[in-house]
């Protein structure tokens, strides 16, 4: 945890390019179903400050192959797999975003070459988060316009909600 008292080089008054412009949830897939209380209520927090201050999050569900013996044969069947649309939808449910922010990708963890289609669903998740990004900083040059203040340094209220 970052405490702002102990963490070396941590900015008090942050610029705008010094602060989150994206939130990504890493989940390991495997411990969904068993993933204890007081995780899903840490989760659950920092879902709450993201969306107070109105920044797109991302859920990656990692490890898909330890989970769904369709997609250790083949990743590319990842979307034809009932088990990994169902932990998408429970994430989109219990996150409340839409499905199509959640993506699942399969860890390097024993192959030692690359693989296309792993790779493919790794770069669909960055790429999607580079969107994600780029729309929240859009959007603030727009509130920013829109308000006749082009200094991105100050701070609007919606982005000062702690």
């Amino acid at each position: 945890m970052i405490n702002p008292k102990t963490t070396r080089n941590f900015k008090h008054s942050p610029n705008f390019d010094d602060e989150t412009h994206c939130g990504v949830l890493v989940i390991n897939t495997a411990y969904i179903d068993a993933m204890p209380q007081d995780v899903w209520r840490k989760l659950e927090a920092f879902k709450r400050l993201i969306n107070d201050r109105e920044i797109p999050l991302i859920i990656l569900l990692t490890k898909i192959d330890q989970v769904c013996p369709q997609v250790a044969d083949d990743v590319r069947r990842v979307y034809y797999s009932n088990f990994i649309k169902r932990m998408i939808e429970k994430m989109s449910s219990r996150f409340g975003i839409a499905q199509n922010q959640v993506h699942p990708v399969q860890n390097y963890t024993i192959a030692h070459d690359l693989d296309d289609n792993t790779d493919i669903l790794i770069l669909q998740a960055f790429l999607h988060m580079l969107r994600a990004a780029g729309n929240y900083i859009e959007d603030y040059y727009n509130l920013r316009e829109e308000e006749g203040n082009n200094d991105l340094n100050v701070r609007d209220n919606r982005l000062s909600q702690t």
